[in-house]
């Protein structure tokens, strides 16, 4: 997400780009599942340039998470925690996401054609798999 905050010259981290994070990282449950459903990074990147634009105020040292964002990451601790994992997978952010139905990673979902509910039932197929 940071990387993709650096190439579109932003400083603050919004759930589209923890989104495209899950993407780019290509072996993740959550990037799976995505990749399932026909979500490609060239795709998302599109889609998010259009929502967001191009920043110019990049700052490494000063990159902080959008309210958003923030929401993302915490409905994924209480996913995580309540499947008794001590860490945030893929799969749980993707789910945080879905749970937090106004922000920008979900009209990123949404313009790509992808529901919700696909989502929730291909990451519940996945991890009844391994």
């Amino acid at each position: 997400a940071k990387q993709e905050a650096l190439r579109l010259g932003h400083s603050t981290v919004g759930s589209e780009l923890i989104l495209l994070g899950i993407i780019a990282e290509e072996v993740g449950v959550g990037a799976q599942v995505l990749k399932e459903l026909g979500v490609n990074l060239k795709d998302a990147r599109k889609i998010v340039e259009q929502l967001i634009g191009y920043g110019n105020n990049y700052d490494a040292k000063n990159v902080s998470l959008s309210p958003r964002a923030k929401q993302v990451i915490d409905n994924a601790w209480q996913i995580a925690k309540n499947s008794h994992k001590n860490r945030i997978d893929s799969e749980h952010i993707l789910n945080g996401i879905i749970k937090v139905q106004d922000c920008v990673a979900n009209k990123v979902l949404e313009e790509l054609g992808v529901d919700a509910l696909e989502v929730i039932h291909g990451i519940e197929r996945k991890l009844n798999q391994g």
